[in-house]
């Protein structure tokens, strides 16, 4: 995504130099290809599979990024560019062509909407500063979720802010005059956040939430972004897990405090207790979980971290039915974010058991304890990390995929892929 465009005029004039932000990029766009402008200078943001990244260039020749790292870093960064400097396949002329552009729309988009993140940029995750008031407690950030009520396509969008005790539900209405967020019902909350304290409709009318579409779209406030996607993709076979679900209620979840033993929850950690090559298999169920459970290796001299996102079924049985992946497949591209920073992971288990052992002196760990963690953080100084993503879902029949669930799982995997190099796997029924 460009953040930032500048142009020069080819022709003498009062204005010699223009700069574009923002929904303007479009307007710069179509003004450098009429002939009467040069770019000057430009800015992007994004991921180049190795997480997040930046990269800005002039005219002149300068390349910039922004980055606060080590000389090493820096270093490396230099030697990728000048790869590019030098590939002949590489046309200045083309650097904008499959630029993402945003648009100013009237309606809400018919898509299905299947994943709402806090603003973009605001990495809220793991702020230890920021947090939500009631008038009974503090929340911090962290220990909240943000996610979608499901509508159907013709109504407005509407999500929610949530704990396990503490829930404001909130209208994303688009037309011709704007973007408005309203709330509809719940707690009162307060978020504070840089000595600064708002509302929740607030805080969102000046950072609106980014909302993701099946068509892989995305929008926030009124500023829509269309992606190409090919509607010929399929879910490689290989990617899929096919498991027999004997004495499981696929309709129900998680395992919770009583380790029910008809849950999902429960027969995925029992699996992998049952394969004796992990460590650690932790049960980080509930609001700001960063998977419903984390399970951690050391496989050929890496730290193997995977994170299982289950979700019940919609139908007593295993069939074809879409919804059973939209909230999950969400779920999946909200943690690869945890990439980034895997010593963070391990700090937030350390936090989350701390807190669960407080409030009923039951431990998440189904294998493994603290002692055995904190040895995995040291290890991390000098052993790399390795995610795997797995998506539970016994109520998707893997003999039964339709095009519309393939376009969706493989919008995330192009997401976990293109973000940080992450292959998605599907644990599925036979």
């Amino acid at each position: 995504m460009v953040a930032n465009l500048g142009l020069n005029s080819a022709i003498n004039g009062p204005i010699r130099y223009k700069m574009f932000t923002g929904i303007d990029i479009a307007e710069a766009i179509s003004e450098s290809q009429k002939g009467n402008c040069y770019k000057s200078n430009i800015f992007g943001i994004g991921y180049n599979g190795d997480g997040r990244t930046s990269i800005g260039c002039s005219y002149k020749g300068t390349i910039w990024g922004r980055l606060v790292e080590t000389i090493d870093t820096w270093k490396e960064w230099c030697n990728l560019n000048y790869e590019k400097n030098i590939n002949p396949n590489i046309h200045t002329l083309d650097i904008l062509k499959g630029v993402l552009m945003p648009k100013i729309i009237k309606e809400r988009p018919k898509e299905h909407a299947y994943r709402i993140d806090w603003p973009n940029d605001l990495d809220l995750c793991n702020e230890k500063n920021i947090y939500l008031e009631t008038p009974y407690t503090c929340i911090p950030i962290y220990e909240m979720e943000i996610g979608l009520v499901q509508v159907n396509s013709t109504e407005n969008l509407k999500f929610y802010v949530q704990n396990g005790d503490y829930r404001e539900e909130f209208e994303l209405i688009i037309n011709n005059d704007g973007w408005f967020v309203s709330k509809i019902k719940g707690t009162y909350f307060e978020l504070h956040m840089r000595n600064r304290t708002y509302t929740l409709v607030e805080f969102f009318k000046e950072n609106p939430p980014e909302i993701k579409f099946a068509d892989q779209s995305l929008l926030q406030g009124n500023l829509y972004v269309t992606i190409e996607n090919s509607a010929n993709f399929r879910f490689s076979e290989e990617q899929l897990v096919k498991w027999t679900w004997d004495k499981v209620n696929i309709c129900k979840e998680s395992q919770g405090i009583k380790k029910e033993n008809d849950s999902i929850q429960y027969f995925t950690i029992q699996k992998l207790i049952s394969a004796q090559n992990y460590e650690v298999v932790f049960d980080d169920d509930n609001a700001g979980e960063i998977a419903d459970i984390v399970a951690i290796k050391e496989k050929d001299k890496e730290i193997h971290f995977e994170f299982y996102h289950c979700k019940f079924a919609h139908g007593e049985k295993p069939g074809s039915r879409v919804a059973d992946l939209y909230e999950v497949c969400g779920q999946a591209e909200k943690s690869v974010l945890w990439k980034q920073n895997m010593c963070e992971v391990i700090e937030r288990m350390k936090y989350r058991e701390s807190r669960r052992m407080k409030l009923n002196g039951i431990s998440r760990f189904e294998k493994g304890d603290l002692k055995k963690l904190s040895a995995i953080r040291n290890k991390l100084r000098f052993l790399p990390a390795k995610l795997d993503i797995f998506i539970v879902q016994p109520g998707v029949s893997a003999a039964a995929i339709t095009e519309d669930m393939h376009q969706i799982l493989c919008g995330t995997q192009a997401y976990l892929l293109d973000t940080y190099g992450i292959t998605l796997q599907l644990i599925c029924s036979q």
